[in-house]
């Protein structure tokens, strides 16, 4: 159903292994007795804009309306900063954002936390809250690194998929007009939002934007154990096509809520990317954003955001890299990027966040692929000309298939299923298999969970 895109990191997926090979710089001796460690949170994978000197409290993904039927390309802008500057605020145009704090998964259900973990919100369908259990591992996301909407299970929503060989889409006879309803912590604000599921199975090959595309969690008829792990919404990208999407961050205040939150409002016009944001003013806090079917020749990546971050040396204004097709997710938290996409010369400037014992991370995704590869330091600018871009200093980095680190511990290789099994998972280190150059996590959590 898609090709990098059921990520979800929100719920804490990662794991991160030290491989200290003892040699300084960047030589991590051996993998193969790679062992678990804690890093400071100066060394962790964090949200980049969190970094950025003024408009560091979320983002905002603004993307025009996609009918029925689809579009050949889209396009957008991921606007930086909440509140913070004329172009940023709850309400863009005459329509105001509802806000949605987000909840631990214990006070979801009315109980409290020793220790709260902040994991999403919670969604009500045909008159059940999702998710309804304290043991549920996951809650409600809104996911622009998911390409569809993805939601229960055919058993619990009626909806025959497409089995299989069509990627276990959800694929009614007839489009089925939907609505849900969306709460905050303690189920407050509730917001009731429709949306649409449709068949797209013959416009996957020549539309790129999709708003009614859909699949269940699990496909095919689940056990009762794995229909439990079904129980939430992840609202994919072809929920923010004409809404103003919100994300806050852990740790801030944006528009005078405090974060974490996500925020959303309806039916907006068309925003023209840079260089001017949505009402004119300057630009350093907008970059564009294109769904255009992806970066590998031949191969159509539906619903996937892209934009374009600056990769530098630190300290390093002529040592840099412009990588395209870097996919948008706010499900995760930071920024990884294809050692392919590098420049060698740039690839070796870039210090281990551990130089003394290099440090390596995998971080492990619902549809049963990782990633494997170091943690290195950069200057990432993004947004306005690139002497007017926002920068995050010194920010972790996450370098996918980094040659320094060749080999992958098993584990890291053995993934587990929505269900609680274990399988063989999928690296994804190249281009063709991650369909981008690397991903960007602007979710919630400050720091990767």
């Amino acid at each position: 159903m898609r090709h990098l895109l059921v990520v979800l990191s929100v719920a804490g997926l990662l794991a991160s292994v030290g491989c200290g090979g003892g040699g300084g710089g960047n030589s991590p001796g051996t993998t193969a007795g790679c062992s678990s460690t804690s890093l400071p949170l100066a060394q962790q994978l964090r949200n980049p804009v969190s970094k950025f000197a003024v408009d560091n409290n979320g983002v905002i993904i603004s993307l025009p309306q996609v009918n029925a039927g689809g579009a050949g390309t889209t396009s957008g802008a991921l606007i930086f900063g909440i509140g913070t500057s004329g172009n940023n605020g709850t309400t863009i145009g005459t329509v105001a954002a509802t806000v949605l704090p987000i909840d631990t998964n214990c006070n979801l259900v009315g109980n409290t936390c020793a220790n709260p973990v902040y994991t999403g919100i919670a969604t009500r369908f045909n008159g059940v809250t999702y998710p309804n259990s304290t043991n549920a591992a996951l809650s409600s996301v809104i996911d622009s690194g998911t390409s569809v909407l993805l939601f229960l299970d055919t058993t619990t929503t009626g909806i025959p998929n497409c089995g299989s060989a069509q990627n276990n889409y959800y694929c009614p006879n007839t489009p089925d007009a939907l609505t849900a309803v969306n709460m905050g912590a303690n189920s407050t604000p509730q917001v009731t939002t429709a949306f649409t599921v449709t068949d797209d199975r013959n416009l996957l090959t020549s539309k790129v934007a999709l708003s009614d595309l859909a699949a269940p969690v699990s496909p095919g008829n689940p056990t009762g154990s794995t229909q439990q792990a079904d129980g939430f919404f992840d609202w994919g990208l072809p929920f923010f096509y004409g809404r103003n999407v919100y994300t806050a961050i852990q740790g801030f205040t944006a528009s005078g809520t405090a974060g974490p939150y996500f925020g959303y409002n309806g039916t907006v016009a068309a925003i023209s990317p840079p260089p001017t944001a949505p009402n004119g003013a300057a630009a350093a806090n907008v970059a564009p954003l294109i769904i255009d079917g992806g970066p590998v020749a031949g191969v159509i990546a539906n619903n996937v955001a892209y934009t374009s971050v600056t990769i530098c040396q630190p300290g390093s204004s002529s040592n840099c890299q412009t990588i395209d097709h870097i996919a948008v997710d706010t499900g995760s938290t930071g920024l990884r990027v294809l050692a392919s996409a590098l420049p060698s010369s740039l690839l070796s400037a870039l210090p281990n966040v551990n130089p003394a014992a290099p440090v390596a991370a995998c971080v492990q995704f619902l549809d049963q692929s990782f990633f494997w590869g170091s943690l290195r330091v950069a200057d990432v600018k993004m947004g306005g000309p690139f002497n007017n871009a926002e920068v995050a200093s010194s920010l972790p980095v996450h370098i996918l298939g980094d040659p320094a680190f060749p080999t992958i511990p098993s584990s890291c290789s053995t993934v587990t299923t929505v269900s609680g099994t274990q399988t063989s998972g999928t690296e994804e280190d190249t281009v063709t298999q991650l369909g981008a150059n690397g991903l960007i996590g602007l979710g919630p959590t400050q720091f990767d969970p």
